[in-house]
């Protein structure tokens, strides 16, 4: 793909020093393995009174638009949109509280590439504001799942991906009726992996993300769990096609959420492992809600 012209998704809301910081990293991208790629950064605010303009124009080639309906879902599929209008082969996704590397999307296509992917998904790299708790590091609670360059995954996320923009033509675009709960990526991608696309793993294509106080508590990673834990369910209701109960994947979330909890007891653990008990408690209270068809709104008060 030597000739690849990408759009660079990215969608916004209200975080106007994160934009500015990912911007200015993506005006630094390189294309030293890809000499003929090329990239245009398409913004996609969904604040409806347009907040992130002003940042978006004092960089030269961003194409700026407003999504006014609400949800990550319906942003980026305005950005899908706007990738197709102007003649993409590729899309990459790239969150507003990152900074990727000067060659991250240089990587990326190069595993697409050698690898014969279809999506590639990079490696996101914590970069905390403030001191975390010891046993947030001790865990690595903010690392993503990583593996070798080449490993094929079930999924993908959308905070460092790129994929061919012929993977949205054969599978459709992002849930919007999950436009409140997240999930959409998971469910897009794994939608994707079944249709026959090769989903890779690209360890050098390198992103940063950071992670404030307000995320590296317990409380915040219980709600993240709780959370992943009704996407899991949710996706695999939905790839199943199933209607109704799913009393074993419930069943199979509330024997997690008690056993952890047991293990959460005063003198049943270690006080650095508690904290993980609880987390991994909320994510099996979340298998089990999804499964019996609740969702969980994390992105409500945004």
């Amino acid at each position: 793909m030597p000739d690849a012209r990408i759009a660079v998704c990215v969608a916004t809301l209200r975080r106007p020093e994160g934009l500015r910081t990912l911007l200015a990293a993506l005006a630094r991208r390189r294309f030293d393995e890809n000499p003929g790629a090329s990239a245009e950064i398409l913004v996609v605010d969904n604040d409806p009174l347009g907040c992130a303009e002003a940042v978006c124009a004092a960089f030269t080639g961003v194409v700026y638009a407003v999504e006014p309906r609400r949800g990550i879902p319906q942003a980026r599929n305005r950005g899908l949109a706007l990738a197709r209008e102007r003649g993409a082969t590729h899309v990459a996704f790239v969150d507003d509280d990152e900074e990727p590397a000067e060659d991250w999307l240089d990587k990326l296509l190069s595993a697409a590439v050698s690898w014969r992917a279809d999506v590639v998904q990079g490696r996101v790299v914590p970069r905390f504001t403030c001191e975390p708790a010891p046993w947030i590091l001790a865990e690595s609670l903010f690392e993503r799942v990583t593996g070798e360059t080449g490993d094929v995954l079930p999924f993908a996320a959308t905070n460092a991906t790129l994929a061919a923009l012929e993977v949205f033509d054969a599978v459709g675009g992002f849930e919007e009726s999950w436009a409140l709960t997240g999930g959409t990526d998971t469910l897009l991608f794994a939608k994707a992996a079944r249709a026959g696309f090769r989903i890779i793993w690209c360890d050098e294509a390198v992103v940063r993300e950071d992670v404030g106080a307000d995320r590296a508590n317990l409380g915040w990673l219980c709600r993240r769990a709780l959370r992943v834990g009704v996407t899991q369910s949710r996706v695999k209701r939905a790839l199943a096609e199933e209607s109704g109960l799913d009393r074993r994947q419930a069943a199979s979330g509330l024997k997690l959420a008690v056993g952890a909890l047991r293990r959460a007891l005063p003198g049943a653990s270690s006080p650095h492992s508690r904290p993980m008990c609880l987390r991994m408690a909320a994510m099996g209270v979340g298998m089990a809600l999804g499964a019996l068809g609740f969702d969980y709104a994390e992105y409500a008060s945004r």
